[in-house]
């Protein structure tokens, strides 16, 4: 299977995620803008139609959030 336009750094995260590796979003969490890095992981997990994912990036923006006391829309 091919992805020529899809991120390969979201494609590796997704990896992590399905083999339950503990460090799946801590590359993401180490960028300078994780908001910012989530949006390919997203986006990617919507193309390949996981919703799990989906859910447990949202919650990864939520956490982030929390601990840098910002607010979420």
């Amino acid at each position: 299977m091919q992805l020529p336009n899809d991120n390969p750094d979201a494609f590796e995260t997704i990896f992590g995620w399905l083999f339950r590796d503990p460090a799946t979003f801590q590359r993401v969490r180490d960028d300078v803008n994780p908001f910012r890095a989530m949006i390919p992981i997203w986006i990617l997990a919507d193309k390949l139609i996981m919703p799990r994912l989906k859910n447990d990036i949202m919650d990864e923006i939520r956490n982030f959030a929390k601990q840098k006391d910002m607010l979420t829309t």
